[in-house]
């Protein structure tokens, strides 16, 4: 039964979950603390404002307790400065309460502590060396921060005494801003305690010349255990605490971390344990993991873990640390059972086998009802028996999900990965292979927001939203991502969203979905927007292969919905392959609907509805099949319609029908060259957003008009400057042809690309560079201190050709040009030609391991350094030439054929090749110039010489240099008075291999070597043989030398 004819279910709510026993509070224990976190992950600055506005700070170059605060001093008069740590719990109580005439500064979680600690005190003039501007150091320094023996939790991570040496140049810096007597005061729980922490404290007085003070049991509120002494001391410490006493009194918390160090379940060491004394210490509160739990799984047997209290967990990493439910219970319960929310932060592990069975109980994982951040965590293989099989997100939780996985988790009823009805945000994340009835990969009722994140191969079992059922109340925002590969066995194999719900696409592609019945991207009922976004390669067995949208509005700005199917499984029972629509408001501009199909053939179906759009609302569309564009006219308002009205316009003279990375997060489809959807569609009509789909540098408009479609065809090609360096790269993997010149009369160095795929990397270009349509000029007299030009070929089959026929314009302006040829997969392999004129110095640089071609022509020598990892043709070769061969790509047994043939006849530079080692056969064919050849210094080689008979007899230097190397001569050749050195472990001749030469010959086998050459015959030259273990002269082939001495 089809969704849109019906209501399949009442909307589901996420309520509170049945109450578990909950432990008893516990007072703090003294044996749990904290270890080195080498893995710690936190939010990156940008997201923390906009994530965890209450409780992190605004965080600047020099922060400092508020104005109205006692302890709000100028820097140049404070004898004291407090540093503390952001993730202490409450810390604004702290810096308002410190004493007068103390300087304060708040420490991110973005850089390590002592490194911020003393770049402020530089940065502040404090110092040996800035005593002429203050005329004083400091008296003392105070560190509040979580804290174990032997241990600080500062900024990114953790300092331990085995640490501090690594930081010998920060802590000198705070050792010289202390006066002579200077003290250093730490706060943090434990951290002088033991052997220990009088180790740290001893490391830490040498490395500063200060004297340090430390506690040696809990710091903090007396009612939790806790008080402000500071018991432990490495020298004479003389300053008191920095704080009033009536903040001492009135903190309400402990600067206490927590170390796991088993997998029990519970007991001291136990992760429920810790958690138990991080709900009772009060405040924010850090656990980790003692390193000897790398690669461990932590096994729940007494059900879930009750988070009630603000806390960070911070693991090994998220594939070196798990946390099982034993497919027995719920992993964790984030809930502190009153109003308003509490930070809980979750980073670096793996939770795996949780289960909730029966009604009501719902988030297999977890279930959450405060704040709570996951980062670098995989939430995977649990199941509720009711709904939301990973997570279940509260209405009243925010749930933030970075940089992780949510992935083969079921549930019986909605929400396979996730379930929420709260607000959710996926950033750089994954929702994966999860299943449920209704809604496989998320089921959402709140509002969610997808940012460069995936949903992939997920699938509702029983009814509808294979990857994403956004619900009446869901408001859904899917920016820069991926809904790929999901399935529904009713309808929306990718996205359904409801009647009532709101559901934004931009810059995104909906592929590869499928559905039982109708809508096999989309399905529609409520409110849906696409901008910049593609939907391709979508297939459903009735109606709307791509989209189907029944009631509600559908708007398309700037799409491409290309490659689907309606009518699937063939039964004649479908339509609307690309886009299907009933009772819905429909707005459509500058859009591709093409390419679409019909049933199991080739029939195409682009665009149908209930009713025929209008022309003056739906515009600067290009509708592939005239037969099915939905009452859109060729020629009206910007419409483009079959070809001049009617048939079919083959997809392949509009876009590359291979969905394909071209740039970007995600994958699209480009226009092909003399696209009718070039420049056609309308400014005034396209997205606000400056980019199309792919974002970051690839300009929505160029040309003055945007394209139609998704992406914009000319920002492929991009030339870029960073310093003196002008770099012009291939983002999109397309073949293309550039063409470098030089306008003497303007003093323009001119790059045009007949394809018209060449762009900017900048929406504005800047003084002294000009763009129209395939032609990009540069003005050297504006954009000076220009010394290299860059050409980075990035796939497909590219050709770039010097034009000197104004000059060797490189040179002139002392720029060298580097090009750096593409990928594997070409067809033909990229080109470089040199024509017109003077050679000039070039470095070329070739990846992959496809073929590829170098004509260069002209007259005079000059220098060309090349560097090749892929089998090359090099043709017409002028000038002193350098090959440069490393074995990037190139396996054991591949052959490296590179052919050298003759141009012009002067030439008077050589050609220098740098071999990559362990190759197995390496052929040089008719060098023109002088040829020298270095194998690989430390792997065998094999290099065959198959011919060398030019006429103008170049000199021929090989050298294996490391390894076993074989040099085989397989070739006549007459060098002339040119010079021949061999040097392997052995030399031979190949049956009918006549060298003649009247210069010096040298052959070299080293000590153990083995030389077969040729007879003797006239005297041409002299064979000097050093070191060889033996010299044979095979009777078959001729060597046409002097003399022949054997040495060593």
């Amino acid at each position: 039964m089809s969704l849109f004819v019906r209501l399949w279910r009442a909307i589901v709510s996420l309520v509170h979950p049945a109450e578990e026993a909950r432990p008893a509070r516990l007072r703090m224990s003294t044996h749990l603390g904290v270890r080195k976190l080498e893995e710690r992950r936190v939010l990156n600055a940008d997201l923390a404002s906009a994530l965890l506005p209450a409780l992190t700070p605004d965080f600047g170059a020099t922060e400092s307790a508020p104005a109205n605060t006692e302890a709000a001093v100028t820097q140049s008069t404070a004898s004291e400065v407090l540093f503390i740590d952001s993730r202490v719990s409450d810390w604004q109580t702290l810096a308002a309460g410190a004493r007068a005439g103390i300087a304060i500064h708040v420490l991110d979680q973005q850089t390590d502590g002592l490194t911020q600690i003393a770049d402020y005190l530089e940065s502040s003039g404090y110092g040996d060396t800035q005593l002429s501007t203050l005329n004083s150091q400091l008296t003392a320094i105070h560190i509040v921060s979580h804290g174990e023996s032997g241990t600080l939790l500062l900024g990114s991570g953790e300092i331990t005494s085995d640490e501090l040496s690594a930081f010998s140049d920060q802590l000198a810096v705070i050792g010289e801003s202390l006066t002579a007597d200077g003290d250093i005061l730490l706060y943090g729980c434990e951290v002088g305690e033991g052997a220990r922490g009088s180790e740290f404290l001893q490391t830490l007085s040498t490395l500063t010349n200060a004297d340090v003070a430390a506690s040696t049991d809990l710091t903090g509120a007396d009612f939790l255990g806790g008080d402000w002494e500071l018991e432990a001391q490495q020298g004479d410490v003389e300053t008191g605490v920095a704080f009033s006493l009536a903040t001492q009194q009135s903190y309400t918390t402990v600067l206490a971390s927590f170390e796991v160090t088993n997998t029990d379940d519970s007991g001291a060491g136990s992760l429920r344990d810790a958690v138990a004394a991080a709900n009772a210490s009060g405040g924010a509160d850090d656990i980790t993991f003692n390193a000897s739990l790398l690669n461990q799984t932590i096994t729940l047997t007494t059900g879930q873990i009750n988070i009630t209290d603000a806390l960070t967990i911070s693991g090994l990493g998220e594939s070196q640390l798990s946390i099982s439910g034993n497919n027995n219970s719920r992993i964790f319960a984030v809930d502190n059972g009153v109003a308003g929310q509490i930070g809980v932060f979750i980073s670096d592990l793996t939770l795996t086998d949780g289960r909730t069975t029966g009604a009501g109980n719902q988030g297999g994982a977890i279930v959450n009802l405060e704040a709570l951040t996951l980062t670098n965590v995989t939430v995977q293989n649990s199941q509720s028996g009711d709904d939301s099989g990973g997570i279940a997100n509260a209405p009243v939780g925010t749930l933030h999900l970075v940089d992780s996985t949510v992935r083969l988790n079921v549930a019986g009823d909605v929400g396979g990965g996730i379930g929420s009805n709260g607000t959710l945000t996926l950033l750089r994340s994954t929702l994966s292979n999860n299943s449920a009835g209704f809604g496989g990969g998320l089921f959402s009722n709140g509002s969610t927001t997808f940012t460069d994140s995936v949903v992939s191969g997920n699938q509702a079992t029983v009814s509808d939203g294979g990857g994403i059922a956004n619900a009446s109340g869901g408001n859904l925002q899917f920016i820069s991502s991926t809904l790929a590969g999901n399935s529904a066995f009713d309808d929306a194999g990718g996205l359904l969203n409801a009647s009532g719900g709101t559901a934004v696409l931009r810059g995104s592609t909906v592929s590869a979905n499928t559905v039982g019945d109708v809508g096999g991207g989309i399905g529609n009922n409520g409110s849906l927007t696409l901008e910049n976004s593609t939907v391709s390669g979508n297939s459903a067995d009735t109606v709307g292969g791509g989209i189907q949208s029944y009631t509600g509005s559908i708007t398309l700005t700037n799409a491409t919905v290309t490659g689907n199917r309606a009518d699937a499984n063939g039964n004649a029972t479908g339509t609307g392959g690309g886009v299907f629509h009933q009772l819905s408001v429909v707005s459509i501009n500058n859009s591709i609907i093409a390419g679409n199909l019909v049933g199991a053939g080739t029939a195409a179906s682009d665009l149908v509805g209930f009713a025929a759009l209008n022309n003056a609302t739906n515009q600067h569309n290009l509708i592939g099949d005239a037969g099915s564009a939905n009452g859109l006219t060729d020629g009206s308002n910007g419409n483009i319609v079959g070809v001049g009205g009617v048939g079919v316009r083959p997809i392949a003279t509009i876009l590359n029908p291979t969905l394909a990375d071209h740039g970007g997060p995600t994958l699209t489809h480009t226009l092909t060259a003399g696209s009718a959807a070039l420049n056609a569609g309308s400014n005034a009509l396209s997205p606000v957003s400056t980019t199309d789909q792919r974002g970051g540098s690839f300009a929505r408009v160029i040309d003055t008009t945007v394209d139609i479609g998704a992406v914009e065809l000319q920002q492929t090609l991009f030339l870029d400057r960073s310093g003196s360096t002008l770099t012009l790269t291939d983002l999109a993997g397309l073949s293309s042809s550039v063409t470098v010149s030089f306008d003497v009369g303007t003093n323009e160095l001119v790059i045009t690309d007949p394809d018209e795929q060449l762009g900017y990397n900048s929406v504005n270009l800047p003084a002294g560079v000009s763009f129209t349509a395939g032609e990009l000029r540069i003005d050297l007299d504006v954009v000076t201190g220009v010394t290299a030009l860059a050409v980075n070929a990035d796939g497909g089959d590219d050709l770039l050709t010097l034009d000197f026929s104004n000059g060797d314009f490189l040179s002139s302006n002392g720029i060298v040009l580097t090009y750096t040829a593409g990928e594997t997969g070409e067809t033909d392999g990229d080109e470089i030609a040199i024509t017109g004129g003077t050679i000039a110095n070039l470095t070329y640089n070739v990846t992959g391991t496809e073929a590829g071609n170098f004509d260069v022509g002209g007259s005079a020598a000059g220098d060309i350094f090349f560097t090749q990892t892929e089998p090359a043709s090099i043709t017409s070769v002028l000038g002193t030439v350098t090959i440069n061969i490393d074995d990037g790509n190139m396996t054991a047994g591949e052959s490296l054929a590179t052919s050298l043939t003759q141009g012009v006849a002067d030439n008077d530079g050589i050609l220098v090749l740098d071999l990559p080692g362990g190759l197995e056969d390496i052929t040089f064919t008719a060098p023109t110039v002088a040829l020298v050849i270095n194998g690989d210094a430390d792997d065998n080689d094999t290099i065959t010489i198959s011919s060398l008979d030019l006429g103008i007899g170049p000199a021929v230097t090989i050298n294996g240099q490391g390894g076993v190397d074989i040099v085989t001569l397989d070739t006549a050749a007459n060098l002339g008075t040119n010079n021949l050195s061999l040097t392997a472990e052995t030399i031979q001749q190949n049956a009918g291999a006549t060298i003649t030469t009247s210069g010096v010959t040298t052959l070299n086998s080293g000590a153990g070597g083995t030389i077969s050459l040729g007879e003797t015959a006239n005297d041409f030259g002299i064979v000097v043989v050093t070191n060889a273990n033996s010299a044979s002269l095979a009777d078959a082939n001729s060597l046409i030398l002097g003399n022949v001495s054997t040495t060593g």
